[in-house]
């Protein structure tokens, strides 16, 4: 008896070491591949394919622009689709609760947007993780009830909640620059410094483009999920956009993710393809071709790709805003020829921002296509390049003082 007794104990701990390990790689049950969309079939078509990088919400909440004024402008300069900010906690005090004044104004947004002829992409690179720092995550640790996988757990019903709310909008895009430090970092990143190693940044990306992914498809099967657009592109350095991507998809594939599907990750890739100065040639077309080189090694096929930023900014210098300005041509023109697979781009960014000194410094400030209303609102060289290649034919300064 006391043998058997202490047979069964070794095989009730076994049983229960296996369940650890199950738990261990994952905070809820496995559901494997969602049923959604093969991004195989998706055409995204490129009738929309000039659009613009804003946060109307922003703007018109701190002063900078009347988002009517806005929508206006951008009707004028011809565009089309627009990726509109529309971070959680712009509306929503946690996962589960709306802020509903606000919810109001943005869902008032959303409506004058679409009803101006303009596709809204959604994006969202904030979260709720129990810090002030809503770019912040706890260290990875799948452990059954870590901060880690509560975590998750707290994204993906976050992101079901948001797409919710807004199921006119049918594409959402899942993070931003997820290879930038800025953008996702420990909790003491601002306070000391501290950042994730690449593998460590990678590994949490993956699990938030899952999450992210499954509380959009819950909330609405058919919406389309985009990649947060990586950056780097131009570099060489370890961190890259292509050796993120490339990494990413080796943990989907690797099987020790929910699912070996990308599709469950994302169904459209997304990348920033700033250059290190404007001037954009051959090498910057060829660093493009080897990221989406990157997609069919692993896919088997062709995949939509999204550029959701891309811009130049001239420190407040007229000489490089018209610099620019043929510069953008020549970029639109090596997409346009050489990367048939880009459906949208979205220039980074509306108007310059003065805002942005505080936490980007001069570099931050002057990327716009027009001056910001406080300091003219009239449209800058690059703004009316941008017209001309989107066909717009409206008047750029309809509201510039006089």
């Amino acid at each position: 008896m006391y043998t058997f007794k202490k047979i069964l104990c070794v095989l009730l701990c076994l049983a229960l070491a296996l369940v650890s390990v199950s738990c261990s790689r994952q905070p809820e049950e496995q559901e494997g591949p969602m049923n959604i969309k093969d991004s195989s079939t998706i055409e995204l078509g490129t009738g929309n394919f000039f659009g613009i990088c804003n946060s109307l919400y922003e703007y018109e909440k701190y002063g900078t622009a009347e988002y009517k004024k806005s929508i206006e402008i951008i009707k004028a300069m011809g565009l089309k689709s627009i990726r509109l900010w529309i971070h959680c906690d712009f509306i929503m005090s946690d996962a589960n609760t709306f802020k509903e004044e606000e919810l109001a104004q943005m869902k008032r947004i959303v409506a004058d947007v679409q009803a101006a002829g303009i596709e809204v992409i959604g994006m969202n690179h904030h979260w709720f993780s129990g810090a002030s720092d809503t770019m912040a995550t706890p260290a990875r640790d799948m452990k059954e009830g870590s901060a880690y996988t509560k975590f998750l757990l707290n994204y993906d019903q976050t992101w079901y909640n948001l797409v919710k709310a807004f199921p006119e909008i049918t594409m959402w895009e899942i993070g931003n620059e997820w290879n930038n430090d800025m953008f996702l970092h420990p909790y003491d990143y601002k306070t000391k410094g501290s950042i994730f190693t690449f593998s460590e940044k990678v590994n949490i990306t993956t699990d938030m483009l899952y999450y992210g992914s499954r509380g959009i498809h819950r909330a609405n099967p058919d919406a389309l999920t985009v990649l947060g657009g990586l950056v780097y592109v131009y570099e060489t350095n370890f961190g890259n956009a292509r050796n993120f991507l490339k990494k990413i998809y080796e943990n989907i594939t690797g099987g020790d993710y929910p699912s070996q599907n990308p599709d469950d990750y994302f169904q459209i890739a997304c990348w920033h393809p700033y250059s290190q100065d404007s001037g954009m040639g051959e090498g910057w077309v060829q660093g493009n071709l080897e990221i989406y080189e990157v997609i069919k090694e692993f896919e088997g096929h062709d995949k939509q790709v999204i550029f959701s930023e891309l811009g130049y900014t001239d420190y407040g210098e007229e000489t490089s805003d018209q610099k620019h300005a043929e510069d953008m041509k020549r970029a639109v023109g090596y997409i346009r020829e050489k990367m048939p697979f880009v459906k949208r781009l979205h220039w980074f960014s509306l108007y310059n921002d003065r805002t942005n000194e505080s936490w980007g410094g001069l570099k931050e400030v002057y990327f716009g296509l027009m001056e910001e209303p406080k300091e003219g609102f009239f449209a800058k060289e690059k703004g009316k390049a941008y017209q001309e290649l989107a066909g717009g034919t409206g008047d750029l300064n309809m509201y510039a003082a006089p």
